[in-house]
């Protein structure tokens, strides 16, 4: 699964003292779900190392948690995430984070206030991610190949504000339950069609015997359990 990690991580890996703890995420689960778990471990007193936020790509997490660059990650991907014996790495699917479509709220499909078919949005203007391969970016080509449309994309960010932002403009945007916009001028539209999920998984190195690292995981898991209570979410498996 993994490449020989770069030197520049690998320093890091070195410099790294055991009283932080590096924590690999992304931009979403970083106030959503980390800041929450954090919170509560330090309130119960189960916490006490300093927490070091390292954000980047679902590839590099791993990587950096393998080499020990990172102590643990919470990441998301558009499959499952598979590992073995050679990988030495621990895998936890917490929660299934379900694909929603955002429109301006003067959008044609918006003001029909129906239920629709996303066939109906093939021709219309897409936003995309900026990198290749991402999550969010293989939801949405997955989408096109099974209703039978290529999204156009004429907008590259990762930034779920600037994107919502930028649905003034025009356009459709997919993106995850987990992310709920705070412009009022953009509406989530109901459609015949499922749209898909990404997987939210907790990653440490395979026998990882840290008791901080294990109250970490185990934390971030009731905190998804509660948005799989409420609904946001949903159960793996």
């Amino acid at each position: 699964m993994l490449d020989t990690l770069d030197e520049g991580v690998v320093r890091v890996a070195e410099s790294k003292t055991p009283s932080v703890r590096r924590v690999g995420t992304f931009r979403t689960a970083g106030a959503l779900l980390l800041a929450p778990a954090i919170s509560r471990l330090r309130r119960e007193g189960r916490l006490r190392s300093e927490i070091e936020l390292v954000h980047g790509p679902l590839r590099e997490h791993l990587v950096n948690v393998k080499q020990g660059a990172s102590d643990c990650a919470i990441v998301y991907s558009f499959e499952p995430l598979r590992t073995d014996a050679e990988d030495g790495l621990e895998i936890r699917t917490l929660a299934l984070d379900p694909y929603q479509l955002w429109v301006h709220r003067d959008h044609p499909a918006a003001r029909k206030q129906t239920t629709i078919d996303l066939r109906s949005l093939a021709g219309d203007h897409w936003i995309g991610r900026q990198r290749a391969g991402e999550a969010d970016d293989s939801a949405l080509e997955a989408l096109g190949r099974r209703y039978g449309f290529t999204p156009r994309v004429n907008l590259r960010e990762d930034d779920y504000a600037i994107v919502t932002a930028f649905l003034s403009s025009g356009g459709v945007a997919l993106l995850p339950s987990l992310y709920q916009p705070a412009e009022s001028s953009v509406v989530k539209l109901k459609t015949v069609q499922e749209l898909g999920h990404r997987y939210i998984s907790f990653v440490c190195c395979a026998g990882e015997r840290d008791e901080g690292i294990g109250h970490i995981g185990d934390a971030l898991a009731d905190v998804l359990a509660a948005k799989i209570a409420s609904k946001d979410l949903r159960a793996p498996g």
